[in-house]
């Protein structure tokens, strides 16, 4: 017979003493039967220890910033809630460090924070002094895409954060860690293809065939763009404020990516109804765009894109011309709904299939 546990069974509250018993005996004891260490490229795991939490090293630099540099933007996590309401959870994975010295004697060990951030955080908050670490050292034996010490540290901040249960990475922080590669490397060593396979790796299924291609394709685009095309104002929000900051009146801002070679319409068809309506409303005001490129590696596709838009969207206009002067001349309503799909059990019969519509 399976053997069920109370889901509070799974929680304790945290010890203020780092010596106490009830650390060893009770939480490690249970995190180890319920979240063992996790075996990582290039890592050996050492030990999992109760440490105080301002043990380990959280910042690097000058700057101050986290070590945490596979995100880029720090994800909002309800860690703040579930800490201080519960208190430690030992089916979740214990905080991860890499010891930074482990040829010096146990006593003397410094430890860099690889995972944990999340509730790293809310430590000095809620006045936590301890928590459960899991200490690795790095191995001589690297992972199949690791050549030194830091490519270790940077695949193991990935991996953490892959891990079901947890914040997951976004696209920007694939990106910036295959550009991070690339940088590295070389674009040539670290090409496409290998970018792929890494990204499968260290996702460990978290990305889909068709993310991974975009990703990598998208890292390498921003390596060529460097030096060529600055992307870090392009989306629609800085185009509104520095509409707004010089004074240009309403623009409605569009991007131009893949306007030219794949003749991408969408973007600016999104935008036709409300730009109508603008135009009814205003009383035949003509309504302004600004245009920017999301995507565009060199002067020449960012102004080919340019071109292009400009022809599709007197293309578009054409049309709504046409279709205004069909209406017109043959007072047919253009179009409506006829038909809808069975979905409702025991009332439709029988069900996905195709019946009339009603009003």
């Amino acid at each position: 017979m399976t053997e069920t546990v109370k889901e509070c069974k799974f929680f304790y509250n945290p010890p203020l003493d780092p010596n106490d018993k009830k650390w060893t005996d009770e939480i490690i004891r249970d995190t180890l039967k319920y979240s063992p260490p996790i075996e990582e490229d290039g890592l050996i795991w050492v030990e999992r220890v109760v440490l105080p939490v301002s043990h380990p090293n959280r910042k690097t630099g000058g700057d101050n910033s986290s070590l945490n540099a596979s995100r880029v933007n720090k994800p909002n996590r309800d860690n703040l809630i579930t800490i201080h309401t519960r208190g430690i959870n030992v089916t979740c994975k214990p905080l991860k460090t890499v010891i930074t010295n482990p040829d010096k004697p146990r006593e003397e060990w410094k430890d860099d924070l690889t995972g944990g951030y999340g509730r790293s955080q809310y430590f000095d908050e809620l006045g936590i002094p301890c928590w459960v670490y899991d200490r690795y050292r790095i191995s001589d034996d690297k992972g199949e895409f690791q050549e030194d010490d830091g490519d270790v540290v940077d695949d193991t901040k990935l991996t953490d954060n892959a891990k079901a249960g947890g914040s997951q990475n976004t696209k920007a922080d694939y990106v910036t860690a295959a550009v991070g590669k690339i940088d590295k490397y070389g674009s040539k060593k670290w090409n496409e293809n290998k970018i792929k396979n890494w990204l499968t790796h260290v996702s460990k299924g978290e990305l889909s065939e068709g993310q991974v291609s975009s990703y990598a394709e998208a890292a390498h685009r921003e390596v060529k763009a460097r030096g060529r095309i600055d992307h870090d104002c392009s989306n629609e929000n800085h185009v509104k404020k520095q509409a707004k900051e010089q004074k240009l009146g309403k623009i409605i801002p569009l991007n131009t990516d893949g306007a030219d070679k794949q003749g991408n319409r969408q973007r600016l068809q999104r935008k036709m109804f409300a730009m109508m309506r603008d135009y009814i409303d205003s009383g035949g005001q003509t309504q302004n765009f600004a245009v920017f490129n999301s995507f565009a590696t060199t002067h020449e596709e960012f102004d080919n894109d340019n071109v292009a838009m400009d022809r599709i969207m007197n293309e578009e206009l054409d049309l709504m011309s046409e279709f205004v002067t069909s209406r017109l001349k043959y007072g047919t309503k253009p179009c409506q709904i006829t038909h809808v799909l069975g979905q409702r059990i025991k009332v439709d019969n029988p069900v996905n299939s195709l019946f009339p519509y009603t009003s």
